[in-house]
């Protein structure tokens, strides 16, 4: 078993946990994630999901299999019962929130059906989450994380709900069918000042995770629509064309490699 700090900090032992009928381990999960479990540190009672998280990477194939079938079955009953106690708001925390962070954590592939539902079913738009754009926001997050595929149609009626709550999370679910950038058209540009920050992070997850040529050749009809600071992010791919005295065209990499709008001009 590998040695995690807030785990030992915690006071837990992976294990034990092991041992425990599949019953008692969901409801020692619900007890954890709401908050209830009283022998946890209390210097870890504001982040209850990252200790789970750790947990589960500290533990055993046994011990990591039971926590999945256990997250399962908590977010199939968040998904199909109205009355689920992961679908209440708590003081200061949304019990699903951390759930669903747990299971975007883990990955696991049998997740995808209940995140699925929740997040096509409309139920958990503007309940309150750690994300900008809360519960829902988290379960667009997860689709992708537990390898979910939606079509354009699907994240463009997300964007759409809320631009400024939901365009970053459906640009980054669109990246793995089709190209996220033909969402900026509907943004605005207004939507698009405002989400600088997260749009500069969302380029860095897609380079990251599709290759500075796949990034470049989806941005390329679309970077007349990006604010300065996210064409500022993306401005090594254009390397700016100029003509020596010798007739030879040579690429200079420019902060700027490309006219910005009007629109978008620093007054």
């Amino acid at each position: 078993m590998a040695a995690v700090p807030r785990v030992s900090a915690a006071g837990v032992d992976p294990e034990s946990l092991a041992t425990l009928p599949a019953g008692e381990l969901r409801a020692w999960v619900t007890r954890l994630l709401h908050g209830r479990v009283t022998e946890l540190a209390a210097a870890l009672t504001d982040e209850p999901e990252g200790v789970l998280l750790d947990i589960h990477r500290a533990g055993s194939a046994a011990l990591r299999g039971a926590l999945s079938d256990a997250v399962l079955a908590l977010l199939e009953d968040m998904a199909w019962h109205t009355n689920s106690p992961w679908r209440a708001e708590a003081s200061g925390f949304s019990p699903g929130d951390r759930l669903v962070w747990v299971a975007r954590g883990i990955g696991a592939p049998a997740f995808a059906a209940p995140i699925a539902h929740m997040a096509k079913s409309g139920d958990f738009v503007g309940k309150p989450g750690e994300l900008r754009g809360g519960l829902h926001a988290r379960l667009l997050q997860a689709l992708v994380a537990v390898g979910v595929t939606e079509d354009e149609g699907f994240w463009r009626e997300q964007m759409r709900t809320a631009p400024k709550l939901y365009l970053v999370a459906a640009m980054r679910g669109l990246a793995e069918a089709g190209n996220p950038f033909v969402l900026l058209r509907e943004a605005g540009g207004t939507v698009l000042r405002e989400l600088q920050p997260d749009l500069v992070r969302l380029l860095d997850v897609l380079r990251a995770a599709k290759g500075s040529g796949w990034l470049r050749e989806a941005i390329r009809p679309y970077r007349h629509l990006l604010p300065p600071e996210v064409a500022a992010e993306v401005a090594d791919l254009f390397p700016r064309q100029t003509t020596s005295p010798a007739g030879l065209s040579e690429a200079r990499r420019s902060p700027w490699a490309w006219e910005l709008p009007p629109a978008f001009r620093a007054a």
